[in-house]
Parts: C-alpha cells; structure tokens; sequence
C-alpha cells in the first residue's frame, strides 16, 4: 500500500460508566472496573477530558467531565464500593450526560464497565440498548466490557452494536 502521511490524532473524550451493584462484588469484578477505569485515564493525553459516574440503585457523577489525571482517577475508583441493585439504565444516562450539550470537539465515547445485569429502574434490553443508540447521531458511541463469568453478553453486546461502540469480555485484568 502506499504510504500515508501521519494524521493528527483527535482529542478523545471520554466517559466511563462503572457499576457498583453489590453483584460487582463477586469474582474480582468491582477490581477489574477499577483498573481498567485507571489504565483509561492513563492513556489520555493533554487536550482530552474524562468523566467518571457510579451506579447501583442510582447514578453518580464521580469526576465530572474536564482534565484528569490517572492518579486523581486511581484514588475516586479506588473508593467505590459495590452495594444496592443495578439501574443500569441511569448509569448509562447519566454517562451520556457528561458528553452531550458540550461544545467538545473529537472523539466522545462512553465506556460502560458492568456485568449487565439491571435489576433496578428501567430494566427491558430493548430500552438500555435503545438509549446506548440515542446519541450516535451527535457522535457519542457506547461501548460496554463484559465483567464477570455471570454477565449478560447478550445486553452488553446489543447495546454496544446500537450504540455504535465495540464490545468485549474481561476475564483478568
């Protein structure tokens, strides 16, 4: 192929949805969230910005949308403790609050770290994947990581085909 000339990247902003549900409790899942919120924020550069929101029976803005540092990240991920149910749908809303109505230029995407199983609020797949497809049209993508040998790979995967992200399963850190 013929040779490209280097491209700058975009700056990326980024808004990470972890689940504290007491099912993240299990199997190291809350710790997986944890570090790969952190190893997240340790790959952004100047000019990014990322956010960081908690759920279980409702959803948290724990670092709302600007700089961070992944030191500052390690510390407010390292306080979240798993308890309550799962209002994935909030959690999901609310991430996506923190990438829509800016005047944010470059890559917006949601990164969604659960085990997928919404036990509170709006719990119908149909529903969570309809809203992880809600704002591709302004260029926020949802992407979601599988957490837990439990997780509903059936949710996570349907919401991030909608919500024009990639999906995976984390079975070690």
């Amino acid at each position: 192929a013929d040779a490209t000339e280097a491209t700058e990247r975009r700056p990326v902003h980024l808004s990470v949805v972890v689940d504290t549900s007491g099912s993240m409790a299990g199997a190291g899942k809350i710790d997986h969230a944890q570090m790969a919120a952190t190893q997240l924020a340790r790959l952004l550069e100047p000019g990014d910005s990322f956010s960081l929101v908690s759920f279980s029976d409702d959803a948290s803005v724990v670092v709302p949308t600007g700089p961070a540092t992944a030191s500052t990240v390690a510390r407010q991920v390292g306080a979240l403790t798993p308890e309550g149910g799962t209002n994935l749908y909030a959690g999901l809303e609310r991430g996506l609050q923190q990438l829509t109505n800016t005047s944010l230029d470059g890559v917006k995407r949601v990164v969604l770290l659960s085990d997928g199983v919404a036990t509170v609020g709006n719990t119908h797949p149909a529903s969570l994947s309809r809203l992880a497809g809600s704002r591709v049209s302004e260029g926020i993508s949802v992407s979601a990581l599988g957490l837990g040998l439990d997780y509903n790979e059936d949710l996570l995967a349907s919401m991030s085909d909608l919500g024009g992200g990639t999906y995976r399963f984390v079975d070690a850190p």
